[in-house]
């Protein structure tokens, strides 16, 4: 799936440009410098040019071709979208006249978070992937209400399921079964307001790779200890299907979110032998993890404007749109000394696991632009600049991947710790066709080697 990437500074704000006031004098409002915010991040948006993904000829569109329009949008707000285009029989109230009616309805459920574009007589669906994820939880839901309406609400609880999935050849997707696992597997854990698109790149190399490939998704605004518990019980279910042995890759706060597991008392308790009910955690690759919390999370009280005056720093709100959005839990829990992470920290490394961490060095946030926009900023967004720019100063000029510092990515105990050149986003997964995320080879080569030890 494509959609608008807005993560590239196409030099509207360059570090070579002479600074250029955006709003000066006290009589210049809030809303203004909101205007000229807003007027930027469309110029990024327009420069990198609209994307989308061609799933129907317009001549031949039918229920077959809308189901699969409905799977594809349900994939991108963390649905189970294989569950929906399975069961096109159960399409209902469906004719050739309301076909396009049924496509803005689509649209309309999702806020504009994803359009269906006519180009060239083919659709293509058009996600942007900021609003998305600003919005991910409510976007859930409205989904889920599309598929129960068109379909069945048996049907839109099904694909609204928590939990692991093992994902099959040609993106399949299927529930764990005895006939499609076999003692080992490989576990993938999303971060923080990512339907799991993160692993979107890497899953076709691990099955190039003969990999059975699962990948667990949870309802991420809560607290991670929550997210854990749920994590550790899906894997008694794989347990009991026979798997064995698993090595965890984990993105963002699923990192946390897998040390939880494996070290509270009440889950793996610091063995990753496991147990009677639970599998042997060989390996634990976290990608991009705050360990010890990311500063932006402080910046969340800014709200919007705070996502604006980012998209400004660095032209890539889906850095940091999904932290600096909300109230849930889970942000909290990504302060830094937050009690979560004090608790956590202080446990010993788990036993019998072998943990890689893997952190980027590549942010887009430079000190020129921060200076700069806060030498031009209005009196009225000076308080809240001056807590966003708190943060952002730990992450400039190649000290972390725009959201991580490299210091909190570290993990005391832990000698196979890799930095490589890619911000959040991008060192695992595609930001461009041609782009080579610099994390997965590292992954594939740490999986190898626990093979031939086997």
């Amino acid at each position: 799936m494509t959609a608008h990437d807005p993560g590239y500074d196409n030099g509207d704000m360059s570090d070579d440009t002479p600074p250029q006031p955006c709003c000066t004098g006290k009589t210049v409002s809030l809303v203004m410098l909101f205007v000229i915010v807003n007027a930027i991040a469309v110029a990024v948006l327009l420069l990198t040019g609209p994307s989308g993904q061609a799933v129907a000829e317009l001549p031949t569109l039918d229920r077959t071709a809308l189901v699969e329009l409905l799977g594809q949008a349900a994939d991108q707000v963390g649905l189970d979208g294989d569950t929906i285009r399975n069961r096109t029989d159960e399409l209902v109230d469906v004719t050739d006249a309301t076909l396009h009616q049924k496509l803005k309805e689509l649209e309309k459920a999702t806020d504009g978070a994803i359009r269906i574009l006519d180009d060239a007589n083919t659709l293509k669906l058009d996600v942007d992937e900021l609003a998305a994820r600003r919005n991910l939880q409510s976007l859930r839901k409205e989904m889920s209400g599309v598929v129960a309406r068109w379909m069945s609400k048996e049907l839109a609880d099904s694909a609204s399921r928590f939990g692991i999935s093992v994902r099959l050849s040609g993106n399949r997707v299927a529930r764990p079964s005895k006939e499609i696992l076999n003692k080992k597997a490989i576990v993938l854990v999303h971060g923080l307001d990512d339907p799991g698109v993160i692993w979107d790149t890497l899953i076709p190399e691990l099955q190039k790779n003969n990999h059975v490939v699962c990948f667990f998704r949870y309802p991420n605004d809560g607290p991670v200890r929550g997210s854990a518990t749920l994590l550790s019980n899906e894997l008694k279910q794989l347990k009991e299907l026979g798997v064995e042995r698993i090595s965890i890759v984990a993105h963002s706060m699923g990192g946390l979110v897998s040390r939880e597991m494996l070290t509270n008392p009440n889950m793996y308790n610091g063995d990753g032998q496991g147990n009677a009910s639970l599998p042997t955690v060989d390996r634990l690759i976290t990608v991009g993890t705050p360990n010890h919390g990311s500063h932006l999370a402080h910046a969340r009280v800014i709200g919007e404007a705070g996502d604006q005056l980012v998209r400004m720093l660095s032209g890539d709100g889906l850095l940091f749109g999904s932290i600096l959005d909300g109230e849930g839990q889970a942000k909290t829990d990504l302060l830094p000394e937050s009690e979560f992470l004090k608790a956590l920290n202080a446990r010993a490394l788990p036993k019998y696991t072998k943990i890689t961490v893997i952190a980027g060095r590549a942010s887009p946030v430079s000190k020129n632009k921060i200076d700069q926009l806060n030498r031009n900023a209005a009196p009225e967004l000076k308080k809240a600049m001056t807590q966003l720019t708190g943060a952002l100063n730990d992450l400039v000029d190649g000290v972390g991947d725009g959201l991580v510092t490299l210091e909190s990515s570290k993990l005391e105990g832990v000698d196979d710790y890799t930095v490589v050149e890619g911000n959040h986003v991008s060192m695992v997964r595609h930001v461009l066709p041609s782009d080579s995320p610099p994390a997965i080879p590292v992954i594939l080569k740490r999986l190898k080697d626990d093979e031939k030890e086997e």
